[in-house]
């Protein structure tokens, strides 16, 4: 069962991620995906030294960088350098429901890892990441694969958000989540910086761009992850990478609300399927107890 807290940084991550689709769009139309890639990279990380210091955890924070700075380059590429490439490139090629459910899975690499790792599965994580995963399928519908590089890419985008909530419970369990985001996102900046001086715009991009460009590096992205860290610290990884099955009902709902869109009946089902695979994979629906843990191992897997 989650407590408040916790419950309250899911729903905060979840709208923050959730309310990306549109900002991205726009900014889109004025910045190449190298540009992007590499606003989003040093946004992110002025967030999260901004957040540190206010905090006062900045010396803490370059500490654990320096102390551990193979983790720290690990947890850097798997939450911001590799997965915001990879999502950038591939989103043009794929429709934005296929895009959706490609990087919905990070939950089911999660318990895929713990498998790996011996780790004893509860049944309700198990077929709460199943019935999850499954309303995010009904609820965007699909569309468009795309071609296989695309799809191959957003699959790897969302294997690596599963790494880093493993990165942190293994070699950062003991450090304070804002000192977490900025190890994550500190050592990507000579990727952001190089990859903004190799595509310098030819041209001032439009303001619009530049605002959507600014509020999706800050907050959708920036913000996210340190609120996403907190919550890794505090639900652990299986419940922070529900936050994947919520982005697009969160974007369904908030285009609903803030829009005036209409929801399907498919995509209503869809949602009421993912918010149940999330309550039973917290823990706030309750199975039935007819095993009340699943075991495997590697072990087990060659027998």
């Amino acid at each position: 069962m989650l407590s408040r807290s916790a419950l309250a940084l899911l729903v905060a991550v979840a709208l923050l991620r959730g309310s990306s689709y549109l900002p991205t769009q726009v900014a889109r139309d004025g910045f190449s995906p190298a540009s992007l890639i590499a606003v989003e990279i040093l946004l992110t990380v002025l967030v999260a030294w901004v957040f540190a210091a206010a905090r006062g955890h900045l010396r803490q924070a370059l500490r654990v960088i320096a102390a551990r700075p193979a983790p720290s380059l690990a947890l850097a590429a798997s939450l911001t350098g590799v997965p915001l490439t990879l999502i950038a490139l591939a989103i043009t090629d794929v429709s934005s429901g296929m895009a959706a459910i490609l990087v919905a899975p990070a939950p089911i690499f999660g318990l895929a890892f713990g498998v790996l790792a011996g780790e004893r599965l509860p049944w309700r994580a198990v077929v709460g990441a199943l019935v999850g995963f499954a309303g995010v399928v009904v609820a965007t519908g699909g569309g468009s694969a795309g071609s296989l590089t695309a799809v191959l890419a957003l699959l790897a985008a969302s294997a690596c958000y599963a790494i880093g909530a493993r990165t942190i419970r293994t070699w950062f369990a003991d450090v304070r989540p804002e000192a977490i985001a900025l190890a994550a996102s500190l050592p990507a900046l000579p990727v952001g910086v190089l990859l903004l001086l190799a595509d310098v715009p030819d041209a001032v991009p439009p303001t619009g761009s530049i605002a959507a460009l600014a509020v999706l590096g800050a907050a959708n992205i920036g913000l996210g992850l340190v609120l996403w860290c907190a919550l890794v610290r505090s639900a652990g990884p299986e419940t922070a990478l529900l936050v994947t099955y919520a982005n697009p009902p969160v974007a369904m709902l908030l285009a609903a609300l803030v829009a005036g869109e209409v929801l399907s009946l498919r995509e209503l089902l869809g949602l009421v399927v993912v918010f149940a695979g999330i309550a039973m994979t917290t823990g706030t629906l309750r199975l039935p107890a007819l095993r009340s843990r699943l075991t495997w191992t590697t072990s087990t897997s060659e027998s």
